[in-house]
């Protein structure tokens, strides 16, 4: 067991923004509009997915960079309802198998939602953002889209025609896991020296 240097903060999508973007497919008769709502920064950037009354009803991106087997990921997105109360899953997929959020409910503020998943292959992934009922004229505003190797959902990353893939540890950013082992190092911030951590101390 030890601290182990992790993958940078990274977003896996392209167009994180901008839902008019072509890589943002609409499954399941889902309409798209983008840029019609602030986003959480101010700025007029937040997209609209109109669902239609199915539960494959979604706003997609896939095929950027392929998934690891036996690696964690996670995608994350903000969202507001129109109204309110306006329930939704996300879906993130390896490619072979797929993983859903547990359902969501939208308020009438801006929230960030994530799901993780850990890959069983090493292949092309897909996420989504999708109807969890059958109910036809639900509306929500999205913003934000994050997909990155991290347990958790990093701070946000905006992205436009490039996605953002940095090394490992270009943040500084570090995680406690139990199989690791005591060749694994982490900077000690008193003195600057890597420090060697084993057996959970």
């Amino acid at each position: 067991m030890a601290f182990v240097d992790i993958v940078g903060s990274e977003n896996r999508l392209k167009r994180s923004q901008d839902q008019s973007s072509a890589v943002w497919q609409e499954l399941g008769s889902a309409v798209k509009t983008a840029n019609v709502v602030a986003g959480p920064d101010g700025s007029i950037s937040g997209g609209k997915v109109a669902f239609a009354g199915a539960t494959n009803s979604a706003l997609m991106q896939a095929g950027n960079g392929a998934m690891v087997s036996g690696k964690d990921y996670t995608w994350s997105l903000w969202v507001k309802g129109v109204v309110g109360g306006e329930t939704f899953k996300l879906l993130i997929s390896d490619g072979v198998s797929a993983t859903f959020s547990s359902e969501y409910t939208a308020t009438t503020k801006w929230k960030r939602y994530s799901v993780t998943k850990t890959s069983g292959a090493t292949n092309v992934g897909a996420v989504q953002i999708r109807n969890a009922t059958t109910d036809t004229g639900k509306e929500v505003y999205i913003w934000g889209g994050q997909l990155e190797e991290s347990k958790t959902a990093s701070s946000y990353k905006l992205t436009t025609i490039n996605v953002i893939t940095p090394s490992a540890g270009s943040d500084g950013v570090w995680e406690f896991e139990d199989s690791a082992t005591v060749s694994n190092t982490y900077p000690d911030s008193a003195d600057g020296a890597d420090t060697t951590v084993a057996g959970g101390v």
